[in-house]
């Protein structure tokens, strides 16, 4: 029982370790006005797109200060890279064979900066105050006959969504390990991983419908 706990326990975490979630706190990140993080991380995701490795090295580094500084322990940053270790070891092995060492470290540095900084921005803003401010930011589309609410349920759905999904592939990847079931074969999860996803929409689409609000 402990153990079937644990495994709850760690794809839960799995679900929320990309992605993040709000987690209060009075840090200087926690206290900083959405528009302020806002604008603090765009700039970041512009260094990152726009210069080289050096920089990118940079920005990776401030990412993770500004991370461990708004209360990210230093396991789960180390969790980030370790659950990213095959993309990281393919991309870098691509770009050491086809092309140089610089872009290699420039693309490493670029996607976990990004990571960083989303999770920033959501382990520090609550949802609600996050999904008005976009919602706020997107008024102009009212000239284009486009909802900003609706825009902003669709960007709260993704957002509640990829963490839902990564949990079905842990629990599902837990339940066939106690099964006995060969990791080489976990591409026979894939078609139960559809079945729940499929399922988890069409209960969003209920309560929604529920609740009258449609897409």
């Amino acid at each position: 029982m402990i153990r079937t706990a644990q495994r709850s326990h760690h794809a839960t975490f799995l679900g929320n370790l990309l992605i993040g979630s709000y987690a209060p706190g009075n840090s200087l990140s926690h206290r900083t006005p959405l528009w302020g993080k806002s604008l603090l991380c765009a700039c970041l995701l512009l260094a990152l797109a726009v210069t080289g490795w050096e920089v990118a090295l940079y920005v990776l580094f401030f990412c993770f200060i500004l991370s461990w500084s708004a209360g990210m322990r230093i396991r789960t940053l180390l969790k980030i890279v370790y659950t990213l270790r095959w993309l990281i070891i393919l991309l870098g092995l691509y770009y050491l064979f086809w092309g140089t060492w610089q872009n290699a470290v420039d693309v490493m540095c670029t996607m976990l900066g990004a990571i960083l900084i989303s999770r920033i921005l959501l382990t520090t803003t609550p949802l609600p105050l996050l999904l008005d401010g976009i919602i706020w930011l997107l008024t102009p589309l009212k000239l284009l006959g486009i909802s900003p609410e609706r825009v902003g349920l669709m960007l709260a759905l993704v957002i509640r969504s990829i963490p839902a999904i990564m949990d079905s592939w842990g629990a599902l990847q837990h339940a066939a390990h106690a099964r006995g079931l060969p990791k080489r074969s976990a591409w026979r999860l894939l078609v139960p991983l559809v079945v729940q996803t499929v399922g988890y929409a069409q209960i969003t689409g209920d309560v929604l419908t529920a609740r009258g609000m449609e897409l």
